[in-house]
């Protein structure tokens, strides 16, 4: 409702497949603690996701160590502590007449939650969306109030449609023009017993809805536990474009589940089929998988959604990026082993680069790593660098066209993306809870649970904003202008 207001390779599941299509990465540790970080939404390229918590006292100037895949992975030391110090200045503590501006450069929309709020420059409430979801162009949101689903732009309704009562928008078509909607799960992985990776439900309702076509709500009542993941890329020819399909994530068995797999929906009949790898068509991809999505973004330019996941199976803990094409195509990404993902207590963070050519991967122990988004040359880590960074339950991360931005606890340091060397680093009253990065100048707005603070293109801080909203839970930010 809107209210106003101021490794190593590993054995798979496969059921005819070759083994190649899908590697996860694990190491031998015990069981990845539970505890869901925040989904991403990508909105107009400018989403930054990240989340952070335990407020750790920060560490001294970072150290790093970079390693490069081309394509065998090679390690090198690039610097250290004393060489860092030369190119990076002293912690920075406020501009030079020790004053910083009350206000925020712009407004700001952030996650909490399933919720999305509008705050204005000073930090007061514009609007709120409760149960919404970005949805296409910039500053648009839907969201469901009783049997009505709303379409939002700044807060305004722009469009609206009846569709039944009791449901939640979970995916939207890249224009947002069509959404789809299920049951809302109020349920969370911390209440799921081990082993356990979704709730639990034996028969599951899809609702496809799209704006330009008010009298036509496609309603599919679906036998098992399914859970609509993204909407198709492709279209089907009419009066009024539809995606052609909607991917879904099948939970399996139904009660207790322990795997999933990706099932196709067809929007016209709702007969349910299988994806096929996103890089060989030919082939049909059945694969059962054990994890918990645990952050996702989405890349708009390319058409794929990545998920990270964590999870664990008789061989043990471990985790991956799944990738979903939405033309129709699954590939998942082999990761190093000593990105420590797979270590008990240790989360990771996802951000793309502002032209969607770069996906970045960071972790709550310091690794960062970068891949390519290229379907047929990509897909794989081109390098890695450690940042010496307090260890905090999850990370938080942005990137411009030039510069990396990591966090973890109270500490920001930024990385120069041409060296994927640290080159500033700075602290906040923090724990950072979250970052949106401006493309071009190099400013950097991060959250706490407390403040938002603004950074110049020299990481120097010049704002800090008292929010008039809770901030303990923000999942992500975005900048208005």
């Amino acid at each position: 409702m809107l209210t106003g207001g101021n490794g190593p390779a590993r054995a798979g599941v496969w059921i005819g497949m070759t083994r190649h299509f899908c590697v996860r990465w694990m190491v031998a540790a015990s069981l990845v603690a539970a505890g869901c970080s925040s989904t991403g939404e990508a909105d107009g390229g400018r989403v930054v996701v990240s989340v952070a918590a335990a407020d750790t006292p920060s560490s001294a100037l970072p150290t790093s160590t970079v390693s490069t895949s081309t394509p065998t992975p090679v390690a090198a030391s690039v610097a250290g502590a004393a060489e860092l110090a030369n190119v990076q200045p002293e912690v920075t503590a406020g501009p030079s007449n020790g004053l910083l501006k009350a206000r925020l450069s712009s407004p700001v929309t952030i996650r909490i939650g399933s919720d999305n709020l509008a705050l204005d420059e000073v930090g007061f409430q514009r609007w709120r969306l409760d149960r919404s979801l970005a949805a296409g162009t910039a500053g648009q949101f839907v969201a469901v109030d009783g049997s009505s689903l709303r379409w939002y732009l700044d807060g305004e309704v722009t469009a609206e449609m009846t569709v039944p009562a009791g449901l939640t928008p979970v995916a939207a078509s890249l224009d947002g023009n069509t959404i789809a909607l299920t049951e809302a799960v109020d349920s969370s992985p911390a209440s799921w017993p081990d082993g356990v990776i979704g709730p639990s439900q034996t028969s599951s309702t899809v609702v496809v809805a799209n704006r330009s076509a008010p009298d036509d709500v496609r309603t599919f009542r679906l036998t098992g536990n399914f859970r609509p993941e993204a909407l198709a890329n492709f279209w089907v020819d009419g009066d009024v474009p539809w995606p052609a399909s909607v991917f879904v994530l099948e939970y399996l068995p139904a009660v207790a589940p322990t795997h999933y797999r990706v099932r196709v929906m067809d929007t016209a009949t709702g007969e349910i089929g299988l994806p096929l790898n996103l890089r060989d068509k030919s082939q049909i991809v059945d694969e059962q998988m054990n994890g918990i999505s645990r952050t996702q973004v989405m890349s708009r330019n390319n058409g794929l959604l990545f998920t990270l996941y964590q999870g664990t199976d008789a061989s043990g803990p471990y985790a991956f990026i799944h990738t979903l094409g939405l033309i129709n195509g699954v590939w998942c990404i082999d990761l190093p082993a000593e990105s420590g993902l797979a270590s008990p207590g240790t989360t990771g963070v996802l951000a793309l680069s502002p032209d969607e050519s770069m996906l970045y991967v960071a972790a709550s122990n310091g690794y960062l790593a970068e891949l390519s988004t290229d379907v047929y040359d990509g897909l794989t880590v081109r390098r890695s660098v450690r940042v010496a960074l307090p260890q905090t339950e999850r990370p938080a991360l942005a990137v411009s066209d030039t510069s990396i931005y990591f966090g973890t606890g109270d500490s920001i340091v930024e990385l120069d993306r041409k060296s994927f060397e640290v080159t500033r680093h700075t602290e906040i009253a923090g724990p950072v809870a979250a970052f949106a990065a401006d493309r071009t100048d190099g400013h950097l707005t991060a959250a706490s649970p407390a403040a938002f603070y603004e950074f110049d293109g020299d990481l120097n801080p010049v704002a800090e904003v008292r929010p008039q909203v809770g901030g303990a839970n923000i999942g992500s930010l975005l900048l208005d202008a």
